[in-house]
């Protein structure tokens, strides 16, 4: 069923456009997450925006220098504008399509400002947002982070949960 999502999501310039945004909603609230950094490089390279994803391949490498997989993304995004690195790195074959992370690490600590209270109703709201999604009831898990970014615009998890089903629409 992923295949399909992605299937769909590749076709619909406007749904990856709408993604990004709430990406960099992410990025701007920790510029070093990078399951969002990778997410932001996958949609910029399956747009063929190959300096775009360059950049954030680039910063990935940065936080993760002993990554290979990151560093076979990077050289495709090279070679794909015809930038080719030393011969040594140039990629036998690059693939057509960069598939998302779609799950945030466990560990991954966000920082509310805002009292305990309104702390948990946004982690309310993401649940609840949630379950609607999982029961098949999209437009209404969509309103419910909506709500949530009325409570709390820069919630991490709101947006990027967001953002993963902008790209999967």
């Amino acid at each position: 069923m992923g295949y399909f999502v992605y299937l769909k999501a590749k076709t619909n310039v406007k749904l990856l456009r709408d993604s990004i945004a709430q990406f960099q909603k992410a990025i701007f609230l920790k510029s070093d997450f990078k399951e969002v950094l990778f997410n932001l490089a996958s949609i910029y390279y399956n747009l063929g925006e190959y300096e775009k994803a360059l950049e954030y391949f680039k910063k990935l490498i940065q936080l993760e220098p002993d990554n290979e997989v990151i560093k076979i993304y990077f050289n495709c995004s090279l070679k794909k504008l015809n930038k080719l690195p030393q011969k040594d790195q140039i990629p036998e074959k690059c693939p057509n399509y960069v598939p998302l992370i779609k799950e945030l690490e466990e560990d991954l600590e966000y920082e509310y400002q805002y009292k305990h209270d309104k702390t948990f109703s946004l982690e309310k709201i993401n649940q609840t947002a949630m379950e609607y999604i999982r029961s098949g009831f999209l437009s209404e898990g969509i309103k419910r982070f909506q709500n949530g970014l009325k409570i709390w615009s820069e919630s991490r998890e709101i947006n990027y949960n967001l953002g993963l089903i902008y790209f999967s629409l």
